[in-house]
C-alpha cells in the first residue's frame, strides 16, 4: 500500500510539474485574437489590434480600463470631438488581472492617464480568458494565489495550449477581421 500510495504521489507531482511547464508557453497575438474575434470577447481582439497597429492612438491620451460599464458607457469618440485624445479598452466582464495584462501591454506607448472603473462587489474569479492572456508564473507574481480559482484556470490554460500547439501547426488561419473603432462616429 505504502509503494501505490508513493506512485500516485509521485504522478501528481509530476503531471502537475508537466503541466506547470507546458503551459509556459508565450501565446501569439494572432492566436489571442483568432480565440477571440467575432465572440463577446471581441473588445480583447480590438485592444491588441489597437496596441500593435496604432500605438499613436495610446501614446499622450486618456486610456480607459474596466467592465462593459466602461465599454458602453464611455464614448471616446465623444472625448475625441471635444479634443481630447482617448481610447477606451474595456471589456465585458472585465477583472483586475485582465486591467493589468493591458496596462502592462499599454505602458510602453507612454498613454497621459490611465482610468480603471473598479466593480462596487470584489469579484473572486479570475476573467475568463485570462487563461489565454497568462502564464501561469506571471500570474502567480501579480498576486495570484494557489486556490481553486487558480486550478481552474490551469486547466483551462492547459486546453488553450493544446489549442495553441495545433493552430501553430495545422490551421494558420487568416486573423479574423477586427473592427476598427468602436463607439459613436461622426
Amino acid at each position: 500500500m505504502r509503494r501505490f500510495v508513493s506512485y500516485i504521489v509521485f504522478f501528481t507531482i509530476s503531471l502537475t510539474i508537466t503541466i506547470l511547464l507546458i503551459n509556459q508557453i508565450q501565446y501569439s497575438d494572432e492566436f489571442l485574437i483568432h480565440k477571440t474575434a467575432n465572440t463577446s470577447y471581441n473588445k480583447i481582439a480590438w485592444n491588441i489590434d489597437v496596441i500593435n497597429n496604432s500605438p499613436n492612438k495610446i501614446k499622450e491620451g486618456f486610456v480607459f480600463f474596466g467592465s462593459s460599464l466602461t465599454q458602453g458607457g464611455i464614448s471616446d469618440s465623444v472625448f475625441t470631438s471635444m479634443g481630447y485624445k482617448c481610447l477606451n479598452m474595456g471589456v465585458n466582464h472585465s477583472g483586475n488581472a485582465l486591467s493589468l495584462y493591458f496596462l502592462k501591454r499599454i505602458t510602453p506607448l507612454q498613454p497621459k492617464s490611465v482610468y480603471l472603473l473598479k466593480r462596487k462587489t470584489p469579484r473572486h474569479s479570475l476573467h475568463p480568458m485570462t487563461p489565454l492572456l497568462y502564464k501561469p508564473f506571471e500570474l502567480l507574481n501579480d498576486g495570484q494565489i494557489i486556490n481553486t480559482v487558480f486550478l481552474s484556470y490551469l486547466l483551462k490554460r492547459t486546453k488553450y495550449t493544446i489549442e495553441y500547439v495545433i493552430f501553430n501547426i495545422l490551421e494558420k488561419n487568416p486573423i479574423e477581421v477586427v473592427p476598427r473603432e468602436y463607439g459613436l462616429r461622426s
